[in-house]
């Protein structure tokens, strides 16, 4: 019973690898890739697979998050864009007024970066 467990979690973990790699590049898995690929992911994709899922549980929580707000710019790049500027719902730098305006919101730049000090 133990190795039945074991044996479908392992071909689930490695169907679910092949249909996400499929997804994320939009092509057909299978069209070029070598030999030893598909030996690697059939061997680590057990061990893959949860903590792929941690990471799409996390992504999707932080979307969930910045459904309706602005998101802030990350701090790599804040030195180079100007002082007001957010993200919007499709990751486009825009300033915090005009994302007011086109949604109906009040924000200010605390509200998203927290206060300066």
């Amino acid at each position: 019973m133990k190795i039945a467990l074991f044996l479908a979690y392992w071909m689930i973990s490695c169907i679910a690898i092949y249909v996400n790699r499929k997804r994320s590049r939009g092509s057909s898995v299978g069209n070029n890739k070598v030999v030893w690929e598909h030996i690697v992911i059939i061997l680590l994709s057990p061990l893959a697979l949860p903590i792929m899922a941690i990471l799409m549980l996390y992504g999707k929580c932080k979307d969930a998050y910045f459904k309706n707000r602005p998101k802030p710019i990350p701090n790599k790049l804040r030195k180079y864009l100007k002082s007001d500027c957010v993200l919007d719902e499709r990751n486009r730098t825009v300033s915090i007024a005009e994302y007011n305006h086109r949604h109906g919101t009040n924000y200010s730049l605390e509200d998203v970066y927290g206060k300066s000090k």
